[in-house]
């Protein structure tokens, strides 16, 4: 409910790194897909090259 909200226009926010769409299960997006997580499905310890390059460095100019 919060991740909806700050993507939203409600939220007035300057930006947002979404690092939850960067590293989704495409099947089941409200899990991180398995291939990321070591089977443990919480940490990302693969995902993390794939969450930096969701970063859009224009945010900071």
């Amino acid at each position: 409910m919060i991740n909806d909200w700050m993507r939203s226009t409600n939220s007035q926010m300057d930006g947002i790194i979404d690092f939850e769409s960067a590293v989704a299960d495409p099947d089941n997006p409200k899990n991180i897909l398995e291939a990321y997580t070591h089977a443990d499905g919480l940490h990302p310890y693969d995902g993390y090259e794939v969450m930096a390059n969701a970063i859009d460095l224009t945010l900071f100019e």
